[in-house]
């Protein structure tokens, strides 16, 4: 029992708990000495109403927070879901647009519909229009590997001026310079929760973003749909060879991606708030709102639902902060600063599940190794993997030191990697075998060798030096050095099995 609750303790969900709540911490940590750098008498009042929020007002104040929260729990699940997949959704805001655009059309245009039936067809709309918008970079995408990022940037800007241009010879108010009214009939229904958070914009938007999470969720954890486009996001080789459709799980993750942004989008312009598309050439803020609710919710849809309610809490904070004379724009400063924490803890943790992965395989491999020669070999490809380097080799025969044994990167011959083995280097092996320490290019001992020497070794056995081609002479960075020194304490205890174990000489 004791063993289990250090696992649950140790899990990757713990850890990204902890690392989001350490992230928002040093976020609101920053906009405090923000605070204090601008207004030092009233830094305390200020901040704490970013931390009171959506709390400060009350049941008024929680409504308002989730009004402000389900557009950009939308569009972070679309960016999420993206992630997920293996792609960088950064068009939600033009997908965001388009959905927008198409539900306020139909809601002003498709008057002659029942008002059920017609904020329904306003939804449907945004989702298809939304969908359409991500097709385009999936399309680009799959068929001539042209990068989403770019493909979905340009997208961003082709909406909003599209947009703005069929708002002006479709639905435009011009003296106000934005669309016209929705009709009510296409407005979101209230569902009774304008009387349980009386004097709000809450309707039941909110429901439907908490439905999609919970849609997304059991798409990407539960099914085999999901489980398909996860696999292509993570090895697309790997997963061509189990025979999935690469590039249908490509276009289906971008046209999903974008029905949920442009969801998104109707369900902010059917909200009934007194909000309205104006004609400006400024892309929605939305989308890049949910890029930041993706990150601090790791991409998982229940963690993005939370990061959308934090996200919008602290928003209302910023509002509320006004009547302290500081403005409203330390809120992104905040919003930057966290994303900018959890995306250096996320890289950090994505180097340790790399270096675990590695080190996994690694050791599954000697154990299946059956020679000296097969284990240089396993040796010199994870070195060639980790950092495309030549590769030396020296092994301990007898108490001789025999060797070298060449394994040259692509592109160079065994001929030419020779030449780099001279005397000078034979030397610094004799000092590695000797001192057992490392030698060579870019250490403190006989740095003018061509490669840095690194001892095979165990507790109280060195078994040979593995020499690394330093074409740049550059220091090996640290985690890769770790990586090495840990894949030769194990190489280490495979030269004693093959040499003591089973009496096998080198």
């Amino acid at each position: 029992m004791k063993n289990k609750w250090k696992n649950i303790w140790r899990g990757d969900g713990i850890v990204n708990f902890s690392s989001s709540i350490l992230a928002i911490v040093c976020g609101l940590l920053f906009g405090f000495i923000i605070l204090l750098s601008s207004n030092p008498q009233q830094a305390y009042y200020g901040f704490m109403m970013i931390l009171q929020g959506g709390f400060t007002d009350g049941i008024q104040g929680i409504g308002q927070m989730l009004y402000l929260a389900t557009p950009i729990i939308m569009t972070g699940l679309s960016v999420g879901f993206a992630f997920k997949t293996g792609l960088f959704n950064i068009g939600a805001s033009g997908q965001f647009t388009a959905g927008a655009f198409a539900a306020v059309f139909v809601g002003v245009k498709f008057t002659f519909l029942p008002p059920g039936l017609h904020c329904l067809a306003a939804l449907l709309a945004a989702i298809l229009a939304g969908a359409i918008w991500g097709l385009v970079p999936g399309l680009l995408k799959a068929f001539f590997n042209v990068n989403e990022v770019i493909s979905s940037i340009m997208m961003n800007y082709i909406g909003m001026y599209l947009v703005n241009m069929m708002i002006q010879r479709t639905v435009y108010d011009q003296v106000k310079n934005q669309t016209m009214a929705v009709a009510d009939g296409a407005n979101l229904p209230k569902a009774g929760l304008d009387k349980l958070f009386p004097g709000t914009n809450i309707n039941i938007g909110i429901l439907i973003a908490i439905l999609c999470v919970i849609l997304i969720y059991i798409i990407l954890n539960k099914t085999t749909f999901g489980y398909e486009l996860k696999a292509c996001g993570k090895n697309p080789n790997a997963s061509k060879y189990a025979g999935i459709n690469a590039k249908k799980s490509i276009v289906l993750s971008m046209v999903i991606a974008g029905a949920l942004a442009g969801l998104g989008g109707a369900l902010l312009y059917l909200a009934d708030s007194g909000k309205y598309m104006q004609v400006l050439d400024v892309i929605a803020p939305e989308g890049f709102s949910g890029i930041s609710v993706a990150l601090l919710g790791l991409s998982n849809p229940i963690g993005i639902l939370f990061a959308g309610l934090f996200i919008g809490h602290i928003t209302v904070g910023g509002y509320n902060m006004q009547l302290f004379d500081f403005a409203p724009e330390v809120i992104d400063i905040i919003i930057s600063a966290i994303i900018s924490t959890e995306k250096h803890q996320a890289k950090e943790s994505a180097k340790m599940m790399y270096r675990t992965e590695l080190l996994l395989d690694n050791s599954r491999r000697m154990r299946r190794v059956e020679s000296v020669k097969e284990l240089l070999t396993e040796l010199s490809d994870k070195v060639l993997k980790l950092m495309n380097l030549s590769v030396v080799f020296y092994v301990q025969k007898e108490g001789k030191l025999t060797g070298p044994w060449l394994f040259p990167k692509p592109g160079i011959s065994k001929a030419e990697l020779g030449k780099t083995v001279d005397t000078k280097e034979k030397a610094v092996v004799d000092w590695v075998m000797t001192n057992r320490k490392r030698a060579g290019c870019c250490t403190h001992t006989l740095p003018e060798a061509n490669a840095i020497y690194l001892p095979i070794k165990t507790s109280d056995e060195i078994y040979g030096v593995m020499g690394i081609v330093l074409e740049e002479k550059r220091e090996i960075p640290p985690f890769e050095y770790g990586l090495l020194t840990a894949m030769l304490n194990e190489a280490a205890l495979v030269f004693a099995r093959l040499i003591y174990g089973r009496k096998e000489k080198p």
